[in-house]
């Protein structure tokens, strides 16, 4: 399997320095080796999205369900072409959206969803090009 520049980077980062992987990446994992729960995960996040487009996170929506809708696709196997940290990466932010406890609980109006933003806003800039891609493949 080919690695990305990204991975191989991070792979020598982890041994030589001895990375210790976040606990999002871990259950992100374990998400992904599981299809049902990872289903799961995904429709509680379509939920969350959707009862809260018009609010805090309205700016992100559409960009919430790009990653739900590459997460499905990798999933019936008619998407594969995402780097392997960049897809753990989607699953951790997606995971992190429907945590209710999370830096700034959901349940405090107005803020509770700065954090989430914050988050997400971050993922996606990372995951810019791989998205880029994504969406082009999806329009063909």
């Amino acid at each position: 399997m080919n690695m990305s520049i990204k991975d191989k980077l991070k792979s020598k980062i982890e041994n030589k320095y001895n990375y210790k992987r976040s606990e999002w990446e871990l259950k992100a994992e374990g998400y992904l080796k599981d299809e049902n729960k990872l289903k799961k995960l995904i429709k509680k996040a379509v939920l969350k999205a959707e009862e809260n487009k018009k609010g805090p996170i309205g700016k992100l929506f559409n960009n919430i369900l790009l990653l739900i809708s590459l997460i499905k696709d990798y999933i019936k196997g008619e998407y594969r072409d995402i780097p392997y940290g960049s897809l753990i990466m989607m699953i951790a932010g997606i995971l992190y959206f429907v945590t209710p406890i999370d830096i700034i609980p959901d349940f405090i109006l107005s803020l509770g969803f700065i954090d989430d933003a914050v988050v997400l806003g971050l993922i996606l800039k990372q995951l810019d090009a791989d998205l880029e891609k994504y969406v082009k493949w999806k329009n063909n």
